[in-house]
């Protein structure tokens, strides 16, 4: 997301936890394009887009540029480092002294309903405001 919009933008949106439509994730500038208003308009849109690409002769791959970067990011953090980063962060979760992740996981299991919405999701009456200016 850092590179698809600005990061005050990016840290709301991860803050917000809630879902993006099309619509704003294009304006904000994490998607390309978007199209096809129906399921079915978008199917088809994307079969002829895919054969018109299909058909084309292409000397470069679209993915040459999603590969050059992914190397150099390798060669700066390897995956193995991300990996080993995010296990420890799950550590917590389970072995830390915070219990939420547990008390979650137990009433999810057993389908126990929220009492109240989370705080978590009331910030969402403030965030979403700040997000669509």
């Amino acid at each position: 997301m850092p590179r698809r919009t600005e990061q005050d933008r990016a840290a709301k949106i991860v803050a917000a936890r809630l879902p993006v439509g099309t619509s704003e994730a294009f304006r904000w500038g994490l998607l390309d394009e978007h199209f096809g208003e129906t399921p079915e308009r978008f199917v088809g849109l994307v079969k002829e887009r895919a054969g018109r690409a299909s058909g084309g002769s292409h000397s470069r791959s679209p993915f040459e540029g999603k590969q050059r970067r992914r190397t150099q990011d390798e060669v700066l953090k390897p995956l193995a480092e991300y990996r080993a980063g995010e296990l420890e962060r799950m550590k917590l979760n389970f072995f830390g002294f915070d219990p939420s992740y547990h008390i979650a996981r137990y009433n999810f299991i057993r389908h126990v309903p929220k009492s109240r919405t989370p705080s978590y999701l009331a910030a969402h009456r403030w965030a979403l405001t700040d997000l669509l200016q």
